[in-house]
C-alpha cells in the first residue's frame, strides 16, 4: 500500500477537489501510519509524507504538516 500512496497523491492533487481529498483523507491515513509500531511502516509513511509536502501550498504545509510533526514527537 505505501508505495502507491505517493503516485496517488500526485495524481489527485492536480485538481482542486482531489487536492482537498489529499488533505482531508490521505494525510490522516499517513499520520496514523507514522506512529505504527512496525518501523518499516512508519519509515515508509515518513517517506510518503515528505513527498506529499512537495505537493502542498505553503499555507497547507503550515496548517497540516506542522501539526502532524508536532503531534508525533
Amino acid at each position: 500500500m505505501l508505495p502507491h500512496l505517493t503516485p496517488i497523491a500526485k495524481l489527485i492533487s492536480k485538481k482542486e477537489e482531489g487536492y482537498k481529498s489529499l488533505i482531508s483523507t490521505l494525510l490522516p491515513v499517513v499520520k496514523r501510519l507514522l506512529v505504527d509500531d512496525t518501523s518499516k511502516i512508519s519509515m515508509g509513511a515518513a517517506e510518503v509524507l515528505a513527498n506529499i509536502v512537495e505537493l502542498l501550498t505553503e499555507e497547507d504545509r503550515r496548517d497540516n504538516i506542522l501539526t502532524i510533526m508536532l503531534g508525533i514527537t
